[in-house]
């Protein structure tokens, strides 16, 4: 193991041991120390089958060099087309399976989920095995593989929505974002010391037999909601209730979703982070290695991943300390601060050719860009609905997230093609567009709210009640 990969392990194992303390210590609610040593444990399991997600769903990606592209006989534009098709199908599924976790609970979701992404990228790993790999059949199997994958992002958020109050979900989504970017770390440093040190087939087979592992010990150790841990006086108060017009209430739900006006802007937004996040982790490897000769899985590689990851981790924990502690738990203004810092990083690499510098600003757009993604993700999408809905929320708001990864995949490949790596930046500047406006716009409809001391959408009494007595529109 070289210095840089053991220094890259050190340091990914004291920021994820930093955001599991962080998110102990912090006890707005005075939660017994048996509640939170539970929350911990099972944060910590769940977080674990979360990073082999991660591993599965990029494999493709950390994949993306000129020899897996000439293997599969696919231009830039046309492997660009390959990770669309994947994300769209990401994003298609998010929403029905937002519904099915609320449903089943997350833990469940999270398991299923495991289970088919290892068929899925063990499948295609087995092909690059027997050298029988084909551009359709890759795609196809991308396709079943990210669509089985929204079962992580989602059951992972449902499940912890149930341990975490409101006031404490700055705290979460600082951790959630440490996860992320520990997700995203163990995909590019792991994936691409995989990738160099053994065979392409490696990156697709070894996150199967971690999602298997990991799946299993979900089952027998990770608790869907506190009630179920026999905690005493922290069992939850919003216990889900049953209903046996299961089919209609989860219509209902979706519906009443749909129709809250800042879900649809906080939609909006993640189409535009969508686009953003994945032109950045979908090429800065092939960007590097054309651009600046650095190859996937040599030391200065690993280096660079370490400094995103790292970097990811940061400016997540920092946006959700500043929701809770500068800006009274309102995330929306830390977003549009990151969003817009985003904007100037994209606009200098652009300018800039250094390779030190380019490694420094691309480990900025991580902090500003994963930041703004688990901010979004782990509170402000969540928020606009009461804890039951919460995966639909997160559903439709990943969908949308994941149109835009799909877009700007497809659009991205095309101008890297015609016009070269260094129009690599600037096609990620109309997703940071989108978000931009989007904040801005949600920003201020929940001042006009606040001004005439409007209260937030009663999601519950739209399922709730019965049928004539329900209100003739939804309350936005």
């Amino acid at each position: 193991m070289t210095s840089a990969v053991l220094g890259s392990v050190v340091l990914v194992l004291i920021a994820f041991s930093f955001a599991i303390l962080f998110s102990y210590r912090f006890n707005p609610l005075n939660r017994t120390k048996v509640y939170r040593v539970h929350r911990i444990l099972n944060l910590s399991l769940a977080g674990l089958l979360y990073f082999s997600f991660y591993m599965s769903r990029y494999s493709l990606a950390v994949s993306n060099t000129e020899a897996t592209r000439k293997s599969l006989g696919a231009s830039e534009a046309e492997f660009g087309r390959l990770l669309m098709v994947g994300f769209w199908s990401y994003g298609t599924f998010q929403i029905l399976n937002g519904v099915l976790c609320d449903q089943l609970g997350g833990t469940i979701g999270m398991i299923c989920g495991g289970i088919c992404c290892a068929v899925f990228t063990a499948t295609s790993g087995l092909l690059f095995f027997l050298n029988k790999q084909t551009f359709t059949a890759i795609l196809l199997l991308n396709a079943a593989n990210m669509g089985a994958n929204t079962f992580g992002s989602l059951g992972f958020v449902t499940l912890n929505s149930k341990w975490f109050d409101r006031k404490e979900r700055g705290s979460f989504s600082g951790t959630f974002g440490v996860l992320i970017a520990c997700g995203y770390w163990a995909a590019l440093v792991g994936g691409g010391l995989i990738f160099r040190e053994l065979h392409i087939y490696s990156v697709f087979l070894i996150p199967s037999m971690m999602l298997l592992v990991f799946a299993t010990l979900s089952w027998f150790f990770v608790s869907d909601q506190p009630y179920r841990t026999s905690l005493g006086e922290d069992v939850i108060r919003e216990v889900q209730q049953r209903s046996p017009e299961g089919f209609r209430v989860a219509c209902q739900n979706l519906k009443a979703v749909i129709l809250n006006r800042q879900m649809q802007v906080v939609s909006v937004c993640l189409f535009g982070l969508g686009w953003t996040r994945e032109g950045f982790l979908s090429w800065f490897a092939a960007f590097l290695e054309t651009s600046h000769d650095i190859h996937v899985g040599s030391p200065m590689f690993t280096t660079v991943a370490t400094v995103i990851s790292i970097s990811g981790m940061l400016g997540s924990v920092f946006g959700g300390w500043l929701s809770d502690h500068i800006f009274n738990s309102d995330r929306t203004r830390v977003c549009l601060l990151y969003i817009t810092c985003s904007a100037f990083v994209l606009i200098a690499l652009s300018l800039i050719q250094n390779t030190v510098i380019v490694i420094v600003l691309l480990g900025c757009l991580s902090v500003f860009v994963l930041g703004v993604l688990s901010l979004l993700m782990g509170s402000v999408a969540v928020e606009v609905v009461e804890t039951r809905l919460t995966g639909t929320a997160s559903g439709i708001a990943n969908a949308f997230q994941y149109l835009g990864s799909g877009m700007g995949s497809a659009v991205i490949g095309s101008v890297i093609q015609n016009f070269g790596w260094g129009s690599w930046p600037y096609s990620m500047l109309p997703g940071t567009a989108f978000s931009f406006i989007s904040m801005c716009l949600l920003i201020l409809m929940r001042s006009r709210r606040r001004a005439v001391a409007l209260p937030d959408p009663p999601l519950t009494e739209i399922v709730e009640q019965p049928a004539e007595s329900q209100p003739s529109r939804v309350s936005n």
